[in-house]
């Protein structure tokens, strides 16, 4: 017979396998005679995994954890290597697949998550439970499959995002067949698309009776300010028929009228869009919902673990918030850009930041609404870029730097420093990627900033910061940069001895000019000021340069490009090594493509 276990979404095939062994049907009793009683008893767990025993790509003792077409270093992480904020119910070390984050070779990838093995002997019913946060788009997709001991069989496959992190509850009964040997794993397919992240994997059999909240189905941030229905997602994840529950609530720990539900509802199957009343929530403000059920089928839950469900949310922002000191629209960096990317914008945005060192690591994505008539913009409150500064000084190899800006638009840094302590050699506080565009920076504190070269990333404007470490945009060979500025700029020595100051490839039409790059010494490498290579019309004038070191020193180098215009400049250089080192005021190498 087909089984549905979730209406229009998924489908098993197969049929339930009875058993008759003595210690399953004492087992399946005794859950009767326990569930029945209404006293709280956790359920039969098979399966109960949360992660913490796993670390990097090293999954806990028994899992599998492998890559297939793609690098071999494409697995799944259990250490967030993209910073990831993913909400309530996920907490610690979790299971993460991270496409857009570390799969960058331009080709398909492809990864498994196997469990360890487990006996599905031990009941009638089976039940796979897991949370998962599903960041889809771009050829991204997640399958779940079910292995019996003899085949793997499929048990539900994900393409779109989910709006929260969300519960999922499967009956596999008729794919394990009482298995002594069975697994289930998780496969991702993809292409540098987005990522999927999973937590709380439990595999057990089911008590009689046992109800829970397993998702919010609205609102779904992005969404406006105002009054917006409340609605969730209530699973049977008993043995028995649920036929009706209270649903509690609350806003900000007010308790709001409980609703009633009444259906019918078989083991693994959920009621979408419950409807349990309205808010009216204010404008980018954080509110925090909490959601529970009670007296399933008018007796006591006798698992209370999956009863509850609690999520922040924000609606979209609009107009002026503060970050810092007293009595703040958000604490911190972290708090404004958790509710910029998962609410957006509704206009446009100044989020004013008040004086002191703000020790935090974020990412920033793109942000629904923004545009040129809704911009962002971060700025310090005294207009001081001295005393105001994001800065990021805890060792963090896998994630060496202090803002990432993920295909972000349309936002500008004004008068405060984002700076990196405690990073390896030639690490960046400011990374753009992913095809971020309209992005400025001006009269900044900066230390070094890259593009990586794996998207085109565009109309970036920096204009009077005061720079160390350099700034170095790399774009993509086949859609070069447009509207690259660098104008007006204090440079200080670049980190990497090997780098330049202002080093661009891969643009049309940029613009260097007005700069002040200072003496750079370096005893190991060659020294350069401008560095344009494999682009068309760049321009680069009024400058003054400098550049001095123990090698060859450089103050512009054109190379494999065309149309360049280099015009009154100040170039001014030295080499200290005696050893047939020269010093350059312009070279031009090699032929445009």
């Amino acid at each position: 017979m087909a089984i549905t276990l979730r209406a229009g979404n998924f489908f098993l095939l197969g049929k339930f396998t009875a058993t008759r062994s003595w210690h399953r049907a004492l087992l399946l009793c005794l859950l009767l005679i326990l569930g029945g009683t209404g006293r709280a008893f956790a359920q039969t767990y098979i399966l109960n995994e949360d992660f913490s025993s796993a670390s990097g790509t090293t999954p806990p003792t028994g899992w599998l954890n492998s890559a297939g077409s793609g690098p071999a270093t494409d697995k799944w992480h259990f250490d967030n290597p993209g910073g990831r904020n993913i909400n309530y119910p996920f907490s610690g070390s979790f299971a993460i697949f991270d496409s857009e984050n570390y799969s960058t070779d331009g080709g398909k990838e492809t990864a498994t998550l196997e469990t360890r093995f487990f006996d599905a002997s031990v009941s009638q019913n089976t039940v796979l439970y897991f949370d998962h946060f599903f960041a889809g788009g771009k050829g991204g997709k997640g399958m779940v499959e079910v292995f019996n001991g003899f085949i793997w069989q499929f048990v539900a496959s994900y393409s779109d995002s989910t709006a929260n992190p969300q519960s999922e509850v499967y009956n596999i009964s008729s794919l394990v067949r009482g298995a002594t040997g069975a697994k289930v794993r998780f496969r991702w397919e993809g292409n540098n698309s987005h990522y999927w992240a999973i937590d709380n994997i439990r595999i057990y059999a089911p008590l009689p009776l046992d109800a829970g909240i397993s998702a919010l189905d609205a609102p779904s941030m992005p969404f406006k300010a105002g009054t917006q229905p409340i609605q969730i997602r209530l699973t049977n994840f008993g043995a028995n028929t649920l036929s009706k529950t209270t649903i509690g609530w609350s806003v900000n720990n007010v308790v709001q009228t409980a609703y009633n539900w009444t259906g019918n509802l078989a083991l693994g199957m959920s009621a979408n869009d419950v409807k349990i009343g309205t808010y009216a929530f204010p404008a980018g403000k954080p509110v925090q919902l909490k959601v529970w059920q009670s007296k399933p089928n008018g007796l006591n839950d006798p698992n209370v673990q999956n009863d509850t469900l609690a999520v922040t949310l924000y609606s979209s922002l609009c107009g002026l918030y503060t970050i810092g000191g007293t009595n703040p629209d958000f604490q911190n960096f972290t708090e404004a850009v958790t509710a910029l990317n998962n609410a957006g914008v509704g206009c446009g945005v100044t989020f004013r930041v008040r004086n002191g060192s703000y020790n935090e690591q974020v990412k920033l994505g793109q942000i629904s609404g923004a545009s040129a008539t809704a911009p962002i913009v971060f700025e310090s409150e005294s207009g001081d870029s001295t005393k105001v500064a994001l800065h990021y000084q805890e060792t963090n190899p896998s994630n060496d730097y202090t803002l990432v800006l993920e295909g972000t638009d349309y936002i500008t840094f004004r008068k405060l420093g984002i700076l990196r302590s405690n990073g390896q050699s030639g690490s960046s506080a400011v990374i753009i990627r992913n095809g971020a565009h309209h992005v400025s920076f001006r009269n900044t504190q900066l230390n070094r900033v890259s593009s990586p070269g794996t998207s085109c990333d565009s109309v970036l404007t920096f204009a009077g910061n005061a720079v160390t470490g350099g700034i170095f945009l790399a774009n993509l060979s086949t859609q070069p940069a447009s509207r690259v500025a660098i104008t007006g700029n204090t440079f200080t020595s670049p980190y990497s001895a090997s780098e330049s100051s202002i080093g661009l490839s891969y643009t049309t039409g940029a613009l260097v000019q007005g700069n002040t790059v200072a003496p750079s010494i370096n005893s190991g490498s060659e020294v350069t000021s401008v560095n344009v290579t494999n682009s068309s019309n760049p321009k680069i004038n009024n400058n003054h340069l400098f550049a001095y070191g123990y090698y060859s020193t450089y103050g512009v180098i054109v190379s494999s490009t065309v149309n360049a215009e280099i015009s009154d400049n100040t170039i001014q250089g030295g080499c200290y090594s005696s050893s047939g080192y020269s010093s350059y005021g312009i070279q031009v190498r090699g032929v445009a493509a």
